[in-house]
């Protein structure tokens, strides 16, 4: 299990300003790397740059991702109004972490899809298993 809380700690980075209490993040319920090379927080630095976008490796189901319809495979280009192209991948998911409740707009890039797309996502309070 600990593999999944790192892992979905990619799009939600626990911080004291959650206070979402043990084994719970606030986030997308989203895993994503970077997109060359693959990097993530599983064993990977955080300060790595992204090239030109994330890649969403994994939605936890009936997680605010899945619901939206984020899909594996899919390319987020942008989060809000900021391209992530050269942005650091801390600053990244910094940039999609936020206030349970609240939402972010994420520009998205799909295989078969003629044109990118934004779909907006609520953080939401994610209960992570705990590490047995």
């Amino acid at each position: 299990m600990l593999r999944l809380l790192v892992l979905v700690g990619i799009l939600a980075i626990p911080s004291p300003i959650d206070a979402a209490g043990p084994n719970s993040i606030c986030g997308i319920g989203v895993v994503a790397t970077t997109d060359d090379p693959p990097v993530n927080l599983y064993g990977q630095a955080p300060e790595a740059t992204v090239k030109d976008h994330l890649v969403v490796d994994y939605t936890i189901p009936g997680g605010p991702g899945a619901l939206v319809g984020l899909q594996k495979g899919d390319e987020i280009t942008q989060i809000e109004d900021r391209k992530v192209a050269g942005m650091k991948l801390r600053a990244a998911l910094g940039l999609i972490r936020g206030p349970v409740g609240t939402t972010v707009a994420l520009t998205i890039v799909r295989q078969g899809v003629a044109q990118p797309f934004v779909l907006t996502v609520a953080r939401e309070l994610l209960k992570v298993p705990a590490n047995k």
